[in-house]
């Protein structure tokens, strides 16, 4: 099983990806495939693949080693080292590996040609470096699943090896802690030396002047950002696994409180409080798994969230006394400055038709800079920013959500490409000049509704806004178009948007459960096997139970609670544990401008976005499907006698 999953999971991998020859006349834009699926984006997720390729593997690997431990223990016994144990399954976890990344490479990538065709084209080079990628993520995942689990078997006295139980409590406790010890120790050096790497060097990053001080700098913040992006995985799957074997147990002893000694519930919690390394493996495939998706859900939900409000920000109409886009400027630079009011009968009667909801905004146009034409770009060219300054209690009576998710504040700066202009490239120095009188702002970190700032803070500094635009949105059935042509326009500025073009990019609830529920049928898949496994290793213990009075009934539910209580604990363990680092990564690095007063803000805001129902169902489906799986593996075992099933064990080797 475990070379088995290696090899789809490079398949998979390896056919989503860029073929070795592109076909000119394909249709499909290679490009593609470097924005979604490349070796770059298998290095970003390279944590959560091994986690789950490898916790897969590593569960499995666990179910065979566990009928090997009379073998173990024999060579033990006759002299081999533990280390000699643990080098002969790195061994053969290096051969394996290679072999079913070579094999899962070869199929996926004639999947890939064929999805592409034949003809006139050309070698693509990505599609080497992506599978490189993928072998090496392929073979370090059963590489590591293989040295685990034959560490954890080696563990203690041959005693310990051959019975297979588990280490007492305090020698397996220091044991831990010599080795997180040891983990820790090598990040921490590691961290060190490239701290005063790039203190040494000053951050250097100039070729031309000193290459190898770039080459010092380039490979120390490498290593730096290597520790930083590996230790959050790291810690969420050890932290979620560990929490979720002693939620596992602590629920078990709620649920087997007061029940008969021998019946489902109870032999259900002796089960979860006896620690076993393949428990341990499904239910950190569980974590991860959850964890991972409900970080990434927490992260897209907040993005989303804050676009779709940016969104219902978005006028369907403007009319404004000057052009709000520069490029509708036929007599180049404009005065800065406020903008001249529009015809106040012109305001009063569109305030006043019922049909529309109308906001009304300053135009505020700034001096003259130089700004970058684009981001990759030296070149530079005069621009003037073209601001709309509304009023924030305006804005929050016409969508409360919009101070909160938008980070509106006094010095807030908003970029959109339809309504105003700001220079390209200005968020990396976004200010507000006119007439000399220069304020820094803080550009909101995604698109906007319009381009604009606060008005109270705005005229706090360049005195009061005449009613140079209004911005323009439905009350009703009638489109603005519609309720526009009843207008005489002629003299003014009218600018009208199709409404689809103002929806955004929408979260799909359907597509991140289906994604999240492929990953976790594999643990599922995994505790299944487990129960399996289990039901083998404790064939002598049950038909003893049969023989002394037990139920078929009690088995099975005593099997059935095992899984379901597991699955549901790491899942909500892998939730809690997401759920945290979605949150602070994406209120320190999502689109919510910086600043400590709006982090909780944020925060609050990102957490209220989420779908916390989606996320349940998942893990309780999850426990639920787990836990009818691993009952029906006791269906066969029921037919037999104890006798019977006593045979069968001894026939496998179990102790």
């Amino acid at each position: 099983m475990p070379p088995g999953i290696i090899l789809v999971a490079t398949l998979l991998m390896t056919a989503a990806g860029p073929p070795l020859w592109v076909v000119w006349d394909s249709g499909i834009d290679d490009g593609i495939y470097f924005i979604f699926w490349s070796y770059l984006a298998v290095i970003l997720y390279a944590p959560f693949l091994i986690a789950l390729m490898g916790g897969t593997a590593a569960a499995f690997r666990g179910m065979w080693i566990s009928t090997r431990r009379t073998d173990l223990a024999a060579e033990l016994a006759l002299g081999s080292t533990r280390r000699q144990l643990v080098r002969a399954h790195v061994r053969a976890g290096a051969r394996e590996g290679l072999a079913a990344t070579g094999i899962g490479l070869g199929l996926g990538a004639v999947v890939a040609q064929l999805g592409e065709g034949f003809g006139p084209g050309y070698w693509d080079a990505n599609a080497l470096w992506l599978w490189l990628t993928v072998v090496a993520v392929g073979a370090i995942s059963l590489v590591g699943a293989y040295t685990l689990v034959a560490s954890w078997a080696t563990r203690g006295s041959v005693t310990h090896v051959a019975s297979g139980a588990p280490l007492p409590r305090a020698e397996a406790r220091r044991g831990r802690r010599r080795t997180l010890t040891k983990v820790a120790v090598w990040c921490v050096a590691l961290a060190v030396a490239a701290g005063v790497a790039l203190w040494a060097v000053g951050g250097d990053t100039d070729l031309e002047v000193s290459g190898w001080r770039m080459a010092v700098t380039w490979v120390a913040s490498s290593v730096l950002f290597a520790l930083l992006y590996l230790a959050v995985p790291g810690v969420l799957a050890y932290g979620g696994a560990r929490l979720g074997i002693v939620s596992a147990r602590g629920l078990s002893r709620v649920v087997a409180a007061g029940a008969q000694p021998g019946g489902a519930r109870a032999l259900a919690h002796d089960a979860l409080s006896r620690p076993t390394p393949m428990r341990t493996a499904a239910m950190l495939t569980v974590v991860v798994v959850m964890g991972f998706s409900t970080a990434m859900t927490v992260i897209s939900s907040g993005t989303w969230g804050r676009d779709a409000v940016a969104s219902d920000l978005s006028p369907h109409a403007t009319v404004s006394s000057v052009p709000l886009d520069t490029l509708a400027w036929a007599d180049g630079l404009q005065t800065p400055g406020w903008a001249a009011s529009l015809p106040g009968d012109l305001i009063t009667d569109l305030r006043a038709d019922e049909r529309l909801t109308v906001l009304s905004a300053g135009v505020l146009t700034t001096d003259a800079r130089e700004v970058p034409i684009d981001a990759e770009s030296s070149e530079t060219e005069t621009h003037q920013d073209v601001l709309l300054a509304v009023h924030s209690s305006a804005i929050s009576a016409l969508q409360p959500d919009a101070p909160v998710a938008l980070g509106m504040g006094p010095a807030t700066e908003w970029e959109s490409w339809t309504v105003g202009s700001v220079g390209a490239c200005a968020a990396d120095d976004s200010y507000v000049q006119v007439d000399g009188e220069r304020r820094e702002t803080t550009m909101y970190g995604s698109t906007g509704p319009w381009s604009g700032v606060d008005r109270d803070w705005a005229e706090s500094t360049w005195g009061a806004a005449p009613t140079a635009a209004l911005l323009l949105y439905p009350s009703g059935d009638v489109p603005v178009s519609d309720v526009l042509a009843d207008y005489d326009l002629a003299a003014v500025e009218t600018v009208t948007f199709n409404p689809d073009d103002l929806a955004v990019y929408s979260q799909s609830l359907a597509q991140t459960a289906l994604v999240t529920g492929c990953f976790l049928l594999v643990a599922i898949a995994m505790v299944i096997a487990l129960a399996w496994s289990t039901q083998r290793l404790r064939a002598k213990d049950h038909a003893t139970l049969l023989a002394l009075g037990a139920t078929p009934g009690a088995l099975r539910g005593a099997t059935a609670l095992e899984a379901g209580i597991g699955v549901l604990t790491a899942g909500a363990a892998g939730v809690v544990g997401g759920a945290t680092v979605g949150v602070l990564l994406d209120a320190f690095f999502g689109t919510a401008p910086p600043g400590a007063g709006e982090v909780l803000a944020a925060v609050g805001f990102t957490l209220s976005v989420v779908p916390w129902g989606m996320l349940a169902a998942l893990v309780v489906g999850a426990a639920a499907l787990a836990a009818i799986g691993a009952s029906v593996i006791r269906i066969r075992l029921d037919r037999l006698s104890p006798a019977a099933q006593l045979v069968e064990a001894q026939k496998a080797g179990l102790p």
